[in-house]
């Protein structure tokens, strides 16, 4: 049997907030092993211990962010991302003139 007193961390991407007075919720997302994982939470439950924002995004346009599970590289890798490419030099670059969409 499991413990009822252990308790388990789930960070990620807040792709949606509910605001329903004492029913708030948010849905939070997350890669787990290469497969996208989503989690809804009560705001208010009394099984949440804590809730932390570890960072805060840059401002965006729309209230829910349900764009971002066609394209979880972005979301996920995008600082990383652009960290390694100021690293590497402008000719290492992916994509180029073949324009494959």
């Amino acid at each position: 049997m499991s413990d009822p007193s252990a308790t388990t961390t789930f960070g990620g991407v807040c792709i949606a907030i509910y605001r329903r007075g004492i029913d708030t919720s948010f849905i939070l997302r997350n890669l787990v092993q290469n497969v996208g994982v989503e989690m809804r939470f009560m705001a208010y439950s009394p099984l949440v211990k804590h809730i932390e924002v570890t960072q805060k995004a840059r401002r965006v346009r729309r209230a829910k962010l349900f764009y971002l599970r066609n394209r979880p590289g972005k979301a996920f890798q995008g600082k990383a991302l652009r960290k390694m490419s100021k690293a590497q030099p402008a000719t290492a670059k992916a994509g180029g003139a073949s324009g494959g969409r």
